[in-house]
């Protein structure tokens, strides 16, 4: 009984523990964040952990079931309005189901999940009254929905951008962003450094006085032979060290590490745990951050500071040097945290410094005109900003960046001194060269300096820079022709290091191609970079190429008759269809593209649509073409409602008689014969007939066997001289149904040899033949066409009517159909 009792108690245990591993395994959905666009809502979901997920819709409701989810205590749905007019949730089966609806069914739902943001996003199409009314308008157009451009859609390319007003101005206006990482002049704390280890030996002890006075100047120079000579001559080992470790000192305040590096490297080995130990490693790690390595430099500093013994003397100045360290790693609060320790601000020696890091780090943080007043205010007092090179390029930088390009090009000058025969010294040159193009009285001289600079610094960044500067200034003054300008560009776009740099270039053989005529090409390019381009910088301006010039080439294609590349070039842009960026014009191109491939239920689905979205004053322009296309696909009942409409909305309008002749043709092919001719009798009184409604009229005569007014209609003068083959049999059999054979045979004659009219016409011109006595003749032609006619009815009559005349052997005529 007991170890039953004990069993059922482990066992609750182990449930419990079960039910609580399940319950913290299950996920929260956090919060769900909506974002509009003109035809699209994007539902971004955000949980503690990415759930597994179903997604279903029907009509206007899209269900999300997101598996083992709970709602967040705080959970707050995003707000409905007149597009998403309602959202729920409810919680079944351990799932948790989110449920939303929409005005109109939204015609494309994409969902999306990222792991490692924990967050799964719905990408909604929505509908419109439309695509609610017909929904297979967006099916059947290839893919390409289409909205209604409003000029209130601050997301339009052609709105975001100001060179789309002025594409050429791009080569002058635009400059990428240029950025000299220059290395400052890091802070090492007051010299000699060994005068920490007074204590073991006063500086007059182990060091001149004269020579103590070099370090005061910071001659570290002239200091490194005198030391090398002390040192030779010095016996006693504790003063010796600290000879060494004051060379070392030397060396590395000059820039000469190989020698220092291997003499701070001994120490550290030799007297480890001790304070010698301890500066010589300061040292080290001074020269990795001078050298370049400044995140690994300022994670080594940080280890070291934490070193608990022994301690070093000078907290101020290690603030300092870890502040300058943050900035070049990027960390730019703990930056901060350290430039506003008392430490610093207590030496009057360091606050000349920690004022000029304090603008370092604005300009580092972007904050360029607040960091040009600091920098001003500095350089007004002190000559510290000029000798310290990340200082003077972000001053220059801020220069420049405020237009102040004398100014600018002044710094630019003194910063490439310090910076001669070292790394960016090419982009040094190179801004120095764009400040002064800026200046008139310099311009000239920047010119000359960009091809100094792409010959003396190829394959750098700055040479890069200098040529496709170079190949703008000489397109934009028309020195340079158009396609060696494109071929320039498209060189640097292959080639160029920097992702920033092939961007530009691209979109520069793009815009080349654009303004000189090349539409195609232009357009194929823009496509290619917004495709290559992910996330870069001038997408907007792509884009915007890209909608101004796609409509002219889709026409273009139309018109060449390139009617599948004309479609699938839309296509392929389908996303500026979505948005309302095209202007809905170049639907009649996509219309015309799709009727004359044979589609023309898709060229009237495409009318359809530019009716629903055209204004009242395009409107009317619509109506024509999408009538026609609808009488193509055989849709004769919406082209006598759109006839109709016509009619009463335009009652003088331009197209009318064309509208009412299709409206003619509709109700004919529907069969009601009686109110085609009604209609054609009401149009004749109100206005001209056209030669097609002429042809129609004898058409439906002909039917009705009203022979009389066949050959009224089809005989007029301006009608008979241009009458189609199937018209000139109508007109040939009225004359020999009332008896006028001499004016049939002419007509008869001249379609006897057309398919599909010849067998009835050989047949009529045997029997002509047989009423005129000619019974050879009439044999001969019934022969003729009992052998070699290509309709079996007229060949079988025809075979009769050659077995009644030879029995006959008598110039009988011929029984009439």
């Amino acid at each position: 009984m007991v170890r039953q009792r004990l069993t059922t108690f482990f066992l609750l245990i182990a449930l419990q523990l079960f039910s609580v591993s399940e319950a913290e395994a299950a996920a929260f959905l956090n919060g769900i964040d909506r974002r509009d666009e003109p035809t699209r809502i994007f539902l971004i979901f955000t949980f503690n952990k990415l759930p597994a997920y179903k997604m279903a819709t029907s009509g206007r409701r899209i269900d999300l079931e997101l598996v083992d989810t709970n709602l967040a205590v705080n959970f707050r749905p995003p707000e409905a309005d007149s597009r998403m007019i309602k959202l729920t949730t409810k919680t079944e089966g351990g799932s948790l189901f989110v449920s939303l609806y929409f005005r109109y069914p939204p015609q494309l739902v994409n969902v999306n999940s990222t792991q490692n943001t924990q967050q799964l996003t719905l990408d909604i199409l929505l509908g419109n009254r439309l695509s609610a009314s017909t929904p297979e308008v967006s099916s059947k157009l290839h893919g390409i929905p289409i909205v209604k451009s409003t000029t209130q859609d601050s997301f339009n390319p052609l709105k975001a951008t100001d060179f789309a007003k002025n594409w050429r101005s791009f080569f002058t206006a635009f400059e990428s962003p240029v950025e000299i990482i220059a290395s400052p002049l890091f802070h090492l704390p007051p010299s000699p450094l060994a005068d920490a280890l007074s204590l073991q030996s006063p500086p007059d002890e182990w060091l001149p006085k004269d020579m103590q006075h070099m370090f005061y100047k910071r001659q570290w120079h002239q200091l490194i032979p005198l030391l090398r000579e002390q040192l030779r001559k010095q016996l006693d080992e504790k003063i010796k060290e600290q000879l060494v470790l004051t060379y070392a000192e030397c060396l590395t305040r000059t820039g000469e590490f190989k020698e220092s590096q291997t003499l701070l490297r001994k120490i550290t080995v030799q007297y480890p745990d001790s304070l010698l130990a301890r500066l010589a490693g300061l040292l080290l790690i001074y020269q990795q951050a001078a050298r370049d390595d400044y995140v690994n430099a300022y994670y080594e500093l940080l280890t070291f500071r934490k070193t608990p013994a022994p301690p070093l003397p000078f907290t101020g100045s290690l603030n300092l040097l870890e502040a300058e360290m943050a900035i070049m790693a990027g960390r730019f609060t703990e930056a901060e945290q350290l430039l506003s320790d008392p430490a610093i601000g207590d030496d009057p020696v360091l606050t000349e410094i920690r004022d000029l890091r304090r603008a370092d780090l604005l300009a580092a943080r972007g904050k360029k005109a607040d960091a040009l007043s600091a920098y001003l205010e500095i350089n007004s007092r002190s000559t510290v900003l000029q000798a310290d090179p990340m200082s003077l390029a972000r001053f220059a930088d801020a220069l420049y960046s405020a237009k102040v390009y004398s100014e600018a090009a002044t710094y630019y000058q003194k910063l490439s001194e310090l910076m001669t025969n070292k790394p960016q010294s090419d982009l040094v040159l190179f801004r120095l060269a764009m400040a002064q193009l800026h200046v008139p009285a310099t311009a000239k001289r920047a010119s000359i300096e960009f091809q100094q600079i792409r010959e003396a610094f190829q394959k750098t960044e700055g040479g890069t820079r200098a040529t496709l500067k170079q190949a703008d200034i000489e397109f934009i003054s028309n020195r340079l022709k158009a396609r060696d300008a494109e071929a320039m560009y498209g060189k640097v776009a292959a080639t160029a290091m920097s992702v920033s740099l092939r961007e530009e270039s691209a979109f520069k053989q793009a815009l080349v191609n654009g303004l000189s005529g090349e539409h195609e090409k232009s357009v194929h390019q823009c496509m290619q970079l917004l495709r290559s381009f992910q996330s870069g910088s001038l997408r907007t301006e792509a884009a915007a190429l890209l909608i101004q010039q796609l409509p002219a080439v889709i026409q273009q294609l139309v018109q060449h008759e390139q009617y599948v590349k004309a479609l699938v070039l839309a296509k392929q842009n389908r996303q500026l269809f979505m948005h309302g960026w095209l202007d809905t014009s170049v639907l009649y191109d996509l219309a015309r593209a799709y009727a004359k491939l044979g589609l023309t239920d898709q060229a009237s689905q495409t009318y359809q649509y530019l009716f629903e979205v055209s204004d009242e004053a395009t409107k009317e322009n619509v109506y024509l073409p999408l009538i026609k296309e609808l009488f193509a696909s055989g849709f004769f009942k919406q082209v006598q409602e759109y006839a109709d409409r016509y009619r009463v909305r335009y009652p003088k309008g331009k197209d009318l008689a064309a509208v009412q002749e299709y409206k003619t043709r509709a109700l004919y092919a529907s069969g009601r014969y009686d109110e085609a001719l009604t209609l054609i009798k009401d149009t004749e009184t109100s206005r001209p007939q056209s030669r097609e409604s002429e042809l129609l009229k004898g058409r439906m005569y002909f039917d009705t066997n009203d022979w009389s007014k066949v050959i009224a209609t089809l005989s007029q003068p301006e009608i008979r001289s241009s009458l189609p083959p199937d018209a000139r049999l109508w007109l040939a059999e009225s004359y020999f149904q009332t008896g006028e054979p001499s004016l049939a045979v002419p007509l008869f004659l001249q379609v006897r040899e057309e398919t599909p009219t010849a067998d009835q016409a050989l047949f009529r011109l045997a029997q002509i033949a047989a009423l005129q006595e000619k019974p050879v003749e009439a044999l001969k032609l019934f022969k003729e066409l009992a052998e070699k006619g290509s309709d079996p009815l007229w060949s079988k009559l025809a075979r009769q009517e050659a077995e009644i005349l030879e029995l006959l052997h008598i110039n009988k005529p011929a029984t009439k159909l």
